[in-house]
């Protein structure tokens, strides 16, 4: 009777156990047939734990590395499906590929890579300290209160004669109006249905005298954009409010004639 293994397990079918009366040439206790399967099924069993020469501890798994080696390590690199259904202790090092599903834990966890973008949670994350930047991608974030933030500041430096206001390199746009006059665009607004604001803060260069040409998409109040503060080195500070993706530009005076050398 040759072995199941490793199709299956042998049974007292494959390996009957005779007893000390038994006699070794009765049809299944045939001590030939039984020499047979064992030798079988312990070439099977070699084959498959490999080979390497390490010994069972505490805590560890007995893992092949792919060479026809195997031992018991407590830091096995492994690959496929993982489940631990009573939790899994200890740290997890390399890439993880597919859904993580219970609670992650610990007190300096550090996930790095490009699978960072696919990182998602339907569950609560608590006490969390971010060392980089988050990318929403325009999704909203719910009931946060917010203690000591900061808006991006994009410094433009001196105009061109025709100048872009990329909402997406910041909030607050720094600017020195350095050519008669500089024709503002803006570029890149949030969507419709959404709010999307930022602050202009422009100040005339040293001969002064500079103007600006708007959007036609700007609305002031009364329909009258307002007059610029033409002394040298002086700066007006104007906000603008979309909520239709700059089809419309509320625009609003905050301050004029600031010195700020």
């Amino acid at each position: 009777m040759a072995t199941n293994y490793p199709t299956s397990l042998d049974t007292t079918t494959e390996l009957p156990e005779p007893t000390a009366t038994t006699d070794l040439n009765e049809a299944g206790y045939e001590h030939d047939t039984l020499h047979v399967t064992v030798n079988q099924a312990v070439r099977e069993l070699e084959a498959k734990v490999g080979t390497g020469v390490s010994t069972s501890t505490a805590n560890t798994i007995m893992a092949g590395n792919g060479t026809g080696t195997s031992e018991w390590s407590a830091s096995p690199t492994v690959s496929g499906t993982m489940t631990a259904t009573t939790g899994f202790v200890g740290d997890l090092t390399g890439d993880v590929t597919g859904d993580v599903t219970g609670n992650v834990s610990g007190t300096a966890a550090t996930v790095t890579g490009a699978a960072q973008a696919n990182i998602t949670s339907t569950g609560t994350l608590t006490g969390l300290t971010m060392g980089g930047a988050i990318a929403m991608g325009d999704n909203a974030i719910t009931t946060p209160e917010f203690t000591d933030y900061a808006e991006t500041v994009n410094a433009i430096g001196d105009t061109a004669a025709s100048q872009s206001i990329d909402i997406t390199l910041g909030n607050v746009h720094t600017c020195t109006l350095a050519v008669g006059t500089t024709t503002f665009t803006f570029d890149n607004p949030s969507a419709t249905g959404k709010g999307c604001s930022f602050t202009l803060i422009a100040t005339q260069d040293a001969s002064g005298s500079r103007g600006i040409t708007w959007p036609a998409s700007v609305d002031w109040a009364a329909a009258t954009a307002p007059t610029l503060t033409t002394t040298a080195n002086r700066t007006d500070i104007f906000t603008f409010v979309t909520y239709n993706a700059g089809t419309n530009w509320i625009g609003f005076t905050a301050g004029q004639d600031f010195d700020l050398t």
